[in-house]
């Protein structure tokens, strides 16, 4: 005897792959399925050589409803807590794709632990090692961008001591001299000297 997951597979090759509204070779009409009203509509009236329409015969047996093909039952997880609560004989988890890289590290490593099928994963060990060397090569990445930065930041400090110094230690020719007089006010007992 056939289980339920096999009969699905075999009336899912029956099904057309989309159900089309009439006129759908016109500029108005989208290809999205609506129902057809028409009196004289040839898909209404189910005529030969024309499209199918859905009907429940089309449907999944109900055993095999929302089950995976592989015949675990498909929970979305988002965090760690919601491990507690599945049955590993029964239920196969999906790792949503919005949850980051270090939380769906701790949740792989957890549901190894667990015995729980994941199901949008196919080797969850080489997929954990994959992930991890893309961490610590990130890691690296950035604490030599740090090192950079760093001594970047040492040597224009070093430049700019360098250039005090030699403008210290350059003399000043009469221009120099003259321009600093100018642009330094005098005191009032100067004035009155001259």
């Amino acid at each position: 005897m056939t289980t339920a997951l096999e009969k699905r597979k075999i009336l899912k090759k029956r099904k057309p792959r989309h159900f089309i509204r009439t006129d759908t070779n016109k500029y108005n009409f989208k290809a999205r399925y609506r129902r057809p009203r028409g009196m004289h509509n040839k898909l209404r009236l189910r005529h030969a050589g024309h499209q199918k329409r859905p009907s429940p015969g089309y449907g999944s047996p109900k055993e095999a409803k929302y089950l995976h093909p592989s015949g675990y039952t498909q929970i979305l997880i988002l965090n760690i807590k919601q491990l507690d609560k599945i049955n590993p004989k029964t239920d196969g988890i999906l790792v949503a794709g919005n949850v980051g890289l270090k939380n769906k590290l701790e949740i792989l490593e957890a549901a190894k632990k667990l015995n729980i099928h994941v199901l949008n994963i196919k080797d969850i060990d080489a997929f954990m090692n994959l992930e991890k060397d893309k961490l610590t090569k990130k890691k690296q990445e950035k604490l030599k961008i740090k090192d950079k930065k760093i001594k970047s930041k040492e040597e224009s400090i070093k430049k700019a001591e360098e250039k005090q110094k030699k403008e210290e230690e350059k003399p000043k020719t009469k221009e120099e001299k003259h321009k600093h007089e100018i642009i330094t006010p005098k005191s009032s007992e100067e004035v009155q000297k001259q």
